[in-house]
């Protein structure tokens, strides 16, 4: 198949780009510096800028957008996380309407349902759909993404070496591989709605934190912090959901998580 990756020089888009070439897939991934791009990615990959005709293409993978880790979230920054998503989908739409693809995947996320990221991720699947109506859709909800390079390990750096709270509230994760096999079955099954991205096997935060420590990824944590404090920066969010889910769509589509970070 002719794939189109937004954010293909990001964690998941990286990783996602190698094993579709595997499978024999012609890659196109946009960006906005395709120079820069070049130097991480496969040479088999043709980039494109926002300033070339994108070919007829059969799956949009849509991954890119502000990135939610690098800075204190305030509400200026929100809104930037927000707009640099909604005007992605306004030009992906544009730049495809007149031969659309058979499947639009757009990346969304497990959120609180009062968090900051809710709102934004409801207007985002929104003008998803709406835009690419015409087509088939898929809003792909990424748990939080474990990897001993980035996500939720690079994110936990940001914040200091301290308890958090009791550690009781379930995180729904999932592991870079797990995560890009995944992103692979939604591709080959043309899964639409929403798909839940996280892992079968859940673990609350206290034995996600346990299972860095022991493996030498992050440093002991010995002192307590007051979830007022953690409140501050609201990045914390990531690590204060509290939710089972169960990744019904997946499973049901032989779904074999490894859990291997």
């Amino acid at each position: 198949m002719r794939i189109l990756i937004t954010g293909g020089t990001g964690l998941i888009g990286r990783s996602l780009c190698s094993l579709l070439l595997q499978k024999g897939h012609e890659i196109f991934v946009l960006s906005r510096t395709p120079i820069d791009a070049k130097k991480l990615l496969p040479s088999a990959i043709r980039l494109l800028s926002y300033t070339d005709k994108i070919p007829s293409i059969e799956v949009v993978v849509n991954l890119a957008g502000e990135s939610i880790s690098k800075k204190i979230l305030t509400k200026k920054r929100l809104l930037e996380i927000e707009k640099s998503r909604i005007d992605l989908i306004d030009y992906l739409y544009y730049a495809l309407k007149e031969n659309p693809p058979v499947l639009f995947i757009q990346a969304s996320a497990v959120t609180m349902d009062d968090s900051c990221f809710a709102y934004i991720c409801q207007k985002v699947e929104k003008r998803a759909q709406k835009r690419f109506s015409m087509t088939k859709v898929c809003l792909a909800r990424f748990a939080t993404v474990l990897s001993k390079k980035d996500g939720l390990i690079h994110y936990l750096s940001y914040l200091p070496k301290l308890n958090f709270l009791n550690g009781h509230n379930y995180v729904p994760y999932i592991t870079l591989n797990d995560c890009i096999r995944a992103l692979n079955i939604i591709i080959d099954e043309k899964l639409t709605d929403v798909v839940d991205i996280c892992s079968d096997y859940q673990l609350n935060l206290q034995n996600l934190i346990l299972h860095f420590q022991q493996s030498k990824i992050i440093n002991t944590i010995s002192l307590p912090l007051l979830k007022e404090a953690l409140f501050i920066d609201k990045r914390s969010y990531l690590l204060l959901i509290d939710k089972r889910i169960k990744p019904v769509k997946l499973l049901k589509n032989s779904m074999i998580f490894t859990n291997y970070i």
